[in-house]
C-alpha cells in the first residue's frame, strides 16, 4: 500500500511601496525544493502585531493577492494660530460672538447693521443719538409738546407752525397787529388801526379818504382793502398768507416721522431698521435675513438659536466650538484633531492623552517562526533589484501574500 504525503512550502512575499516584491510578471512560479532569494537578518522587524505576521499555514492551498497603500499620515499644523485650518482638514479653533478669523488670529468684526446708535459689537459705537435715547439699536426721542400748537418738541421737530403775522411764545401763537403806515382799517389781528377816519371819510389801504374801491383780485382770502375780507377765506388746516392765498399748515405735534399734513415729513425721521407707525412714532423692524441665531436688531433674537457646543458668529449662523480643553490629541468634536497628536509608540487613549502603546518600531525580539511569534526581518528584492526589508516599513502599510507549492 502506497502511502502520498503533501507538505506545503511555505513562501513570505512581502508587497511594499516598490511597484513588486518578487511578484515579477516572468518570473516561474515556485516549485518543489526551489530556494527563495531573501536573507534574514536578526536586527530588526516589522511594527505589526505577531498573530497578524505569522499564521498556522495548515489547510486548502490558497493564493491571495495584495496592494500596499502607504498613504502619509498628516500632522496638524497650527504654530501660533488660534482659529482657521490646521492643515488636515481639521481646525485649530474657532473665534467666539463677533470675532472673525483672519490669518489663524480671531478679529472682532464690528456690526452695525440696521442700527444707528448703541454698541457695535466690538467696543466701538454705531453713533450718537443727537436728541432721545438709543433703544436696540435706534434713537428714540418722546416729543414735549403737552399741548403746544407751536414751538420745539425736543426731538428736532415743532409742536405746530403759527402764521406769517403770528408769534409763538410759551407754546402758543399770538398774533402780532401790523399797522405800520396805517392811521385806518384791519390791524391783521382782528382789530383797527389808529385813529380811525371821520364819520364822512372811509378807509382805503390804511389812508382815510372819502371814498374807497374794495380790491379782491386774485385773492381767495385777507384784507380787501376797505375793512372787508376777499373770498370764502381758509379751510381747517390751511391759513392766509399775505399775498390772499390759502396755505397748508404742517401738523407735526407729538410725531418725530410721518406725513406733516402738508405733503412733507416731520423730523427727524426713523433709522434704517425702523419703520413709522400710524400716530408718527418709530418701530423697530426685526431684520433675521438669512440667521438662525443671534440679534434681531430690536432687542430680540433669531431663529431657534444654536445647540450645546455651538457658538453664533457675526453673520448669524451656527459654529461648532471645537473642546480640545486639557487634550493633546483626539478628536475636538468639530471633525478637527488636537493638538499635534502622539509620537512614535504611543497611542491617544479617551481622555485625549498621549500614552505608551507597548510597542516599539522596530519591535524587539525575540523572533521565531513558530504561530504567535514576532518575524525577523526579511530582505527582499523586486523586480528592478532593489532591496526591501520588513524593518523598511515600519510604521507603513503592508500588505502580504503566501504564496504555497505542494509536493
Amino acid at each position: 500500500m502506497t502511502t502520498t504525503a503533501t507538505r506545503a512550502l511555505r513562501v513570505l512575499l512581502v508587497v511594499g511601496m516598490s511597484s513588486g516584491l518578487l511578484g515579477c510578471k516572468d518570473d516561474p512560479a515556485p516549485v518543489a525544493g526551489g530556494e527563495v532569494d531573501a536573507s534574514i537578518e536578526d536586527s530588526a522587524v516589522v511594527d505589526v502585531p505577531a498573530e497578524d505576521m505569522v499564521e498556522d499555514m495548515s489547510g486548502p492551498d490558497a493564493e491571495a493577492d495584495a496592494e500596499t497603500d502607504a498613504d502619509a499620515v498628516c500632522v496638524p499644523d497650527c504654530g501660533t494660530r488660534v482659529c482657521g485650518d490646521d492643515g488636515c482638514g481639521g481646525v485649530c479653533g474657532s473665534c467666539q460672538g463677533n470675532d472673525v478669523c483672519v490669518e489663524g488670529v480671531c478679529e472682532c468684526q464690528p456690526d452695525c447693521l440696521g442700527k444707528m446708535c448703541g454698541s457695535d459689537g466690538c467696543g466701538g459705537t454705531c453713533g450718537e443719538c443727537a436728541l432721545g435715547e438709543c433703544v436696540t439699536g435706534q434713537c428714540i426721542c418722546e416729543p414735549a409738546c403737552d399741548g403746544a400748537e407751536c414751538g420745539d418738541d425736543g426731538c428736532g421737530s415743532i409742536c405746530g407752525s403759527c402764521l406769517d403775522n403770528e408769534t409763538c411764545e410759551a407754546g402758543v401763537c399770538s398774533c402780532v397787529p401790523d399797522c405800520e403806515g396805517k392811521v385806518c382799517g384791519d390791524d391783521g389781528c382782528g382789530g383797527t388801526c389808529a385813529p380811525g377816519c371821520p364819520v364822512n371819510e372811509v378807509c382805503a389801504a390804511g389812508t382815510c379818504a372819502t371814498s374807497c374801491t374794495a380790491d379782491c383780485t386774485d385773492k381767495v382770502c385777507g384784507d380787501d382793502g376797505c375793512g372787508g375780507t376777499c373770498g370764502p377765506g381758509c379751510g381747517v388746516g390751511e391759513a392766509c398768507d399775505g399775498q390772499g392765498q390759502c396755505q397748508c399748515v404742517p401738523d407735526c405735534a407729538g410725531k418725530v416721522c410721518g406725513d406733516d399734513g402738508c405733503g412733507g415729513t416731520c423730523a427727524p425721521g426713523c433709522g434704517p431698521n425702523a419703520s413709522c407707525d400710524a400716530a408718527g412714532q418709530c418701530q423697530c423692524v426685526p431684520d433675521c435675513s438669512g440667521k438662525s441665531c443671534g440679534p434681531d436688531g430690536c432687542g430680540g433674537t433669531c431663529g431657534p438659536g444654536c445647540d450645546a457646543g455651538e457658538t453664533c458668529d457675526a453673520g448669524g449662523q451656527c459654529q461648532c466650538v471645537p473642546d480640545c480643553d486639557g487634550k493633546t490629541c483626539g478628536v475636538d468634536g468639530c471633525g478637527g484633531m488636537c493638538g499635534p497628536g502622539c509620537a512614535s509608540g504611543q497611542t491617544c487613549n479617551a481622555a485625549g492623552q498621549c500614552e505608551s502603546s507597548g510597542q516599539t518600531c522596530p519591535p524587539t525580539g525575540p523572533y521565531g517562526t513558530n504561530i504567535g511569534d514576532t518575524l525577523p526581518d526579511v530582505v527582499l528584492n523586486d523586480c528592478d533589484g532593489n532591496a526591501y526589508s520588513l524593518h523598511d516599513l515600519c510604521e507603513s502599510k503592508a500588505a502580504f501574500m503566501y504564496l504555497y507549492a505542494g509536493w
